[in-house]
């Protein structure tokens, strides 16, 4: 037997058993593995995964030992065919190596057989191995984890019944505090009150005692002195109403005596008079007093009445004799007020037509009515006329033979000047309201809503007034400003000054829990300086 025989014959063995020996090991681990696989599937993908990796990674290094193997028996059997073919002919030595050379490639496809499914058990045991420990390991894991979850779980409930354990001990603990101080308070209140009681009753018993004692005293001093009072009212009371018909007949007879006779300074130091008592005045009252006296002394009678509810309620009259000391009481619709509804519906002062009903003694020439308007709105009307006291039996006569008084420029400027101090007034009382501060007048209020939103609401008229006012005012001494933006359409860019001086005023005076319910002042502004187009206030670069 040559050695080609025998290689060849080796090669075979050994192809066989390894053949055999791997197909039964891989079998076998293929079986293990289908079997770990049912119950595991999830992990055996990922572990397959890892172990294909593997079994590339080591096939790839089987591979390189294969071709060294190979490279090997090549360099093997070419050493002992040239042994054998120095001793054979160089025919049979060419036949022959050409039936090795065959046998060699299928003893090398054996071999490589054999090394790949040598290299597959082995892939496969290793990745059956290392798929056991990542098992084992994730089997571990996942104990500790749940034993975890367990102690946290364990660990959250006890802290959860601990916090409502906590919770109900302090609300306990709260309501048995606070019924322990109303029941200390209510104990303070019941001791208090009873003391409170005792010392009443001893003070009422004491105070009726001396009471009793003072007020036979009392009694007999305030009889005497009511006795004593009225007789001096009733003297004094007498001595003024002479004293002031005495005054008013003289002042009337030397204004219808000497009225032609007066030089040219007289009515300017009369007016200069009226104007003076009009700015000593300090409440609306005093002014509208001072300023139907000074138009007596002027015209002859006058009398102020106000618009209120639709008619005019009368104030002040002077002139028309003690039948008028009871202003308020007289009253007087519209319809029946004639030359004062004419000025009062037409803002302006307004002579000739029928005279009111009070004015006995006037025509209709020498009646004069003047509005008074705070603000832009009239309150009350002035009326003047030179008619005299007689009595209403002597109105046909008088009517007949009072003197027509002319349209006087004195009376209108007294007019306008009481009008201008008239809203000073207001709106210095407006601003000493809105700057109260805020918590007194909380003290003196009664805390329920409906006082609350009377004082919101007064408080927003009281705003409105005062951003009237103070707009009022730039329309007045600015008024041909005023026209000029209205027609260039740049009322924000000529006014800007005197309208930020405003607002400044406004923000001082005005509380801020007020100017949050509305911009008052900016209403005003569109309302009065630019008739209604707000377009007109803004400011042009």
């Amino acid at each position: 037997m040559t050695s080609n025989d025998e290689l060849r014959r080796a090669f075979d063995t050994l192809a066989d058993r390894l053949r055999n020996e791997m197909s039964r090991q891989l079998n076998t681990a293929l079986d293990e593995m289908a079997t770990v696989a049912a119950s595991a599937e999830a992990a055996r993908k990922e572990a397959a995964d890892a172990a294909q990796q593997e079994y590339a990674r080591k096939l790839e290094a089987a591979e390189g030992e294969r071709q060294q193997a190979l490279e090997a028996a090549r360099k093997e059997a070419a050493e002992a065919a040239r042994k054998e073919a120095t001793d054979a002919a160089q025919a049979e030595f060419a036949r022959k190596l050409e039936a090795a050379e065959a046998e060699r490639h299928q003893a090398l496809e054996a071999a490589r057989k054999e090394a790949a499914d040598a290299a597959r058990r082995e892939a496969a045991d290793a990745a059956q191995s290392e798929f056991a420990m990542k098992l084992e390991a994730a089997e571990a894991e996942r104990h500790q984890a749940l034993e975890a979850a367990r102690k946290e779980a364990a660990d959250a409930a006890r802290r959860e019944a601990a916090d409502a354990a906590q919770a109900e001990f302090a609300r306990k603990l709260e309501g048995a505090e606070t019924e322990r101080q109303q029941a200390l308070e209510a104990a303070r209140k019941e001791a208090a009150d009873a003391a409170r009681r005792e010392a009443a009753d001893a003070a009422r018993q004491e105070f009726a005692k001396k009471l009793e004692a003072a007020d036979g005293e009392r009694q007999r001093a305030i009889d005497a002195a009511r006795q004593e009072g009225a007789d001096a009212a009733r003297q004094e009371f007498a001595k003024e109403r002479e004293a002031r018909e005495k005054r008013e007949a003289r002042e009337r007879q030397e204004r219808q005596d000497g009225r032609e006779g007066q030089d040219a300074e007289a009515p300017a130091a009369r007016l200069l008079d009226a104007v003076r008592a009009i700015d000593r005045a300090r409440s609306l009252t005093d002014i509208l007093d001072a300023l139907v006296d000074h138009a007596a002394r002027e015209a002859g009678r006058a009398a102020v009445l106000l618009a209120r509810g639709g008619k005019f309620r009368g104030w002040r009259f002077a002139g028309f004799g003690p039948d008028f000391e009871n202003a308020t009481s007289i009253e007087i619709a519209p319809a029946q007020a004639g030359v004062m509804n004419e000025a009062f519906q037409s803002g302006a002062p307004a002579t000739g037509g029928h005279t009111p009903p009070f004015a006995y003694g006037a025509n209709a020439d020498s009646a004069i009515a003047i509005p008074l308007a705070i603000a832009g709105d009239i309150v009350a009307v002035m009326y003047v006329d030179r008619g005299t006291n007689r009595g209403a039996q002597d109105r046909e006569s008088q009517s007949a033979t009072a003197k027509p008084l002319p349209p006087s420029p004195i009376i209108e400027v007294l007019a306008r000047h009481a009008c201008r101090c008239l809203e000073s007034v207001t709106a210095f009382k407006a601003a000493s309201a809105l700057m109260a501060p805020p918590d007194a007048s909380a003290r003196s209020a009664p805390a329920d809503s409906g006082a609350i939103d009377d004082a919101s609401a007064d408080e927003d008229v009281a705003a409105r007034r005062y951003a009237k006012l103070l707009v009022s005012e730039i329309k007045l001494y600015h008024e041909a400003a005023v026209i000029a933006g209205r027609l260039e359409r740049d009322l924000g860019t000529r006014l800007g000054g005197e309208i930020a001086r405003a607002r400044v005023l406004y923000d001082q005076r005005v509380p801020a829990h007020v100017r949050q319910h509305g911009d008052y002042f900016h209403d005003e502004l569109v309302r009065t300086l630019a008739n209604g187009d707000a377009r007109l206030l803004e400011v042009r670069s």
